[in-house]
């Protein structure tokens, strides 16, 4: 998994780079937890799980000579970024040329593996029958319903109900959509945005837990509290009821965080159990959060030389993603019929996606009959597309003033070299002695402009020697005359 990146904000969706971020002291509650050593335990690399397993229940350190026999030669260098991701997630402990596991982990993990440790290390589970239980099948409907309405909204597909609130929060404060109003409706998607639904749902979901994260502190919580209970979620079984009886005041609070999220179901606010959604229990397991159709999986898009573009999906999300960029023409009960025009590229540019993204989008989802050529893609559609990014960008739209009318030609270059020291100058005549100025760099030029015709006044005062009032009066017309020239 790799970071989104856009002009404005990086959005991060990869939880092992930002455990490895983390210091030592939160290092040291984290493995107090068996579920949270287990966790981080699965999402390691292969050669690093080797290494936990083989030095998991060696009674004395081992040196650096014995941890390069366990491979070959060939691999010293996997065996090298091993050891330093290892180190960097705080699970081994260098002294000198002995290694050994850190003491808290190892001791958390065993127990993670054998059972022991306190009974509610991997949940409690709630006592009695459910008179409204659900199923695994039941679960799955809800998890996928609930994460394609948020990326339905992402993409502008409105629904009856808009996402939580908390949601709505976590998808403008991390970049993927932006305000253009104060009402729900007015969030737009943005370039990272875009990226985002490119992603498998586990990267997009812990994009925006990673979110989540870095906001906790601000709800009045601990980042390792939340985080422990977040990999307490992932280690719990799909299908299984837990009690909410033995959580404390912040896993609580966290838990309806995630029942807004879809990764976990609650019937009612005030129901005494809870049930993990593929959505949490496939966080650090490796596994499809949500299953796809046998179609989507092996892509479905059709793409001709003469723009028109054939979906072969039932999708609501698929095919409002595509509506962002496709002119649909016609739905049919398995496909819908639709063509690319200049009119539909230039209206997904104008929200921030880029016709790479677009080329991206149709490469990884072109239908399996369009795979067996080379190259994939209609080469004449892929070139139309780029030039009609080419020709929208060829003009860049500037907020700016238009400053005219200068008493003198010092006074021109004086403003028109400040302007280029601030890089605020557009556009400038040095025979009609006009200049264009950016809009956000205006105010620091009229105060320079204030501050020199001071200067000037001041001079000619004392240069004059006339009494300072008479002279200051003369001039503040000067002025007065010059400034209202300039705005």
């Amino acid at each position: 998994m790799n970071e989104l990146v856009s002009s404005k904000k990086t959005v991060q969706n990869d939880i092992a780079s930002h455990l490895r971020e983390l210091p030592a002291e939160t290092f040291h509650k984290l493995y107090r937890e068996p579920a949270t050593c287990l966790a981080v335990f699965r999402l390691l690399p292969q050669l690093s799980k080797q290494l936990v397993m083989r030095m998991l229940y060696l009674r004395q350190p081992v040196t650096t000579d014995e941890l390069q026999s366990w491979c070959q030669p060939t691999a010293y260098g996997f065996f090298e970024n091993a050891l330093d991701h290892a180190q960097r997630l705080q699970f081994l402990d260098q002294q000198g040329d002995m290694w050994h596991l850190n003491t808290t982990f190892r001791e958390e993990f065993q127990n993670a593996l054998t059972g022991r440790g306190p009974a509610t290390s991997f949940g409690s589970l709630a006592e009695g029958t459910d008179s409204h239980s659900v199923d695994v099948a039941f679960l799955d409907n809800y998890a996928k319903t609930g994460w394609e309405s948020v990326l339905q909204f992402m993409v502008g597909q409105r629904g009856e109900r808009n996402p939580h609130p908390a949601v709505l929060n976590i998808l403008e404060k991390s970049g993927l959509m932006e305000r253009t109003g104060l009402l729900p409706a007015d969030l737009v998607i943005t370039h990272s945005g875009f990226q985002f639904l490119l992603q498998d749902i586990n990267s997009q979901v812990w994009a925006l837990l990673l979110q989540y994260l870095s906001m906790v502190k601000d709800l009045g919580m601990e980042e390792d509290d939340v985080l422990n209970f977040i990999f307490f979620l992932s280690s719990l079984e799909l299908g299984s009821a837990y009690s909410t009886e033995v959580l404390t005041e912040t896993q609580a609070t966290v838990l309806m965080d995630m029942v807004a999220f879809g990764i976990v179901y609650r019937r009612k606010k005030k129901s005494k159990r809870f049930y993990p959604t593929r959505l949490a229990t496939t966080l650090t397991n490796g596994k499809a959060a949500i299953r796809q159709t046998e179609s989507e999986q092996e892509g479905y898009i059709l793409l001709e030389t003469n723009y028109r573009l054939y979906a072969y999906t039932t999708s609501e999300l698929q095919i409002a993603i595509l509506k962002l960029f496709v002119d649909i023409t016609f739905r049919f009960p398995t496909f819908v019929m639709g063509v690319i025009t200049r009119e539909s590229i230039e209206r997904a540019l104008k929200k921030n996606i880029t016709a790479e993204q677009i080329i991206q989008y149709l490469t990884t989802n072109a239908h399996p009959l369009m795979r067996k050529t080379s190259p994939i893609l209609p080469l004449t559609v892929v070139d139309q597309i780029r030039l009609w990014e080419m020709d929208m960008n060829r003009f860049t739209v500037h907020a700016a003033r238009h400053v005219w009318q200068f008493p003198t030609r010092d006074e021109y270059e004086t403003l028109r070299n400040y302007a280029k020291s601030i890089n605020g100058l557009l556009a400038c005549s040095d025979t009609r002695w006009w200049l264009v100025i950016k809009a956000e760099s205006f105010q620091s030029v009229a105060t320079y402009t204030r501050r020199i015709m001071e200067q000037r006044r001041a001079r000619k005062s004392r240069a004059s020697g006339a009494p300072g009032s008479a002279a200051a009066a003369g001039s503040q017309g000067s002025a007065s005359a010059d400034a209202d020239g300039m705005y």
